[in-house]
């Protein structure tokens, strides 16, 4: 098709894959397909809002931010089932001014293999980092209850993901200081024992990490101009 079908992610049995498209007009929604091309699915329909950033867990569950274009736009968390019955709302974020860039809130949520908590990334300020703003890595419980910010400092941490065994996350960070500039780092779910995996001298800029094994990472990269 002509239009944006991106943000893929597959489910638990493996059957199907869930992505966010454009195919319906001035919004994103979300839906699935199977891995043969057929039996597309539309999954939401909310005229005008977009929904993006989908995660489909173990438990069956689907974790998606939903963002409301306008004066004041702020990306929450939901959750549905994966017949998009049951959407709840999890996060509430406010914020008294506009972006200048992606929207403020929560953003990436991922659910842990055990089904019990979600990581995702908010977006809280538009100061440094490159102009990519400060985003800090949050966990919470499955029903969006007992928020805990686990980052908290100036860089902007992105697209966390759990390891197989749930203890730990992994992510990016785009940061002012050069040397922790687009890194790979870890850290253990309730924010201790935060280290940096990619080490210098750094000739590559790496993104997206993606656990294999419980002690395997595999991630993107391009040369660096450092």
């Amino acid at each position: 098709n002509n239009t944006a079908d991106f943000g893929a992610v597959w489910s638990p049995n493996g059957k199907r894959i869930l992505f966010t498209t454009s195919r319906f007009g001035g919004q994103f929604d979300l839906a699935t397909i199977k891995t043969d091309g057929s039996g597309f699915k539309r999954l939401t329909s909310t005229a005008k809002i977009h929904e993006m950033d989908p995660h489909w867990g173990n438990n069956n569950i689907i974790v998606f931010n939903r963002w409301f274009p306008g004066t004041l736009p702020v990306a929450c968390i939901w959750k549905m089932n994966s017949d998009s019955s049951n959407q709840v709302q999890l996060t509430k974020p406010y914020f008294p001014k506009k972006s200048y860039g992606a929207p403020f809130g929560d953003m990436d949520p991922k659910i842990s293999p055990k089904g019990n908590k979600i990581a995702f990334e908010r977006h809280q300020n538009n100061k440094g980092n490159f102009g990519f703003g400060d985003y800090d890595l949050y966990v919470m419980d499955i029903d969006g209850k007992n928020a805990k910010n686990i980052s908290n400092n100036s860089a902007a941490e992105a697209v966390p993901t759990w390891s197989p065994d749930g203890k730990k996350l992994a992510f990016w960070v785009v940061s002012d200081k050069l040397k922790d500039a687009l890194d790979i780092f870890i850290i253990n779910k309730d924010g201790t024992g935060r280290r940096k995996v990619t080490k210098e001298p750094d000739t590559l800029e790496e993104e997206m990490p993606s656990w294999i094994s419980s002690d395997v990472l595999i991630f993107s990269g391009k040369r660096s101009k450092k």
